[in-house]
């Protein structure tokens, strides 16, 4: 699979704190967080569904939010759901049908 170029991205180094978070199916369990960077490997569906209960409103605005795991037949419908919450994707990756998503929280 094809690395994403993060050079463009401007981060700095700065003192990283990982948050492990486990979703229920109801509510997230960080609703009230924000964090820089979001990692999300799970079912279309499913970030559709998160999207829609306010998955955008977790990141910090200008952080990112990095999507795995896609069949490239799901991808325009997770990109509209992406984008109704306020995460613009800035960057796309495939191998196969298989597609990975950067977006950056407006």
């Amino acid at each position: 699979m094809q690395v994403p170029n993060f050079k463009h991205l401007h981060l700095q180094q700065a003192p990283v704190q990982v948050q492990v978070c486990q979703i229920s199916e109801s509510a997230f369990e960080i609703r009230n967080m924000r964090f820089d960077i979001l990692l999300v490997n799970i079912l279309a569906k499913i970030i559709i569904q998160m999207c829609g209960e306010g998955l955008g409103d977790v990141a910090r605005p200008g952080g990112l939010a990095l999507f795995a795991g896609l069949i490239d037949t799901q991808e325009a419908e997770v990109r509209e759901a992406l984008e109704r919450s306020g995460l613009d994707v800035i960057e796309r990756t495939q191998e196969k049908d298989w597609v990975g998503l950067v977006c950056r929280k407006k």
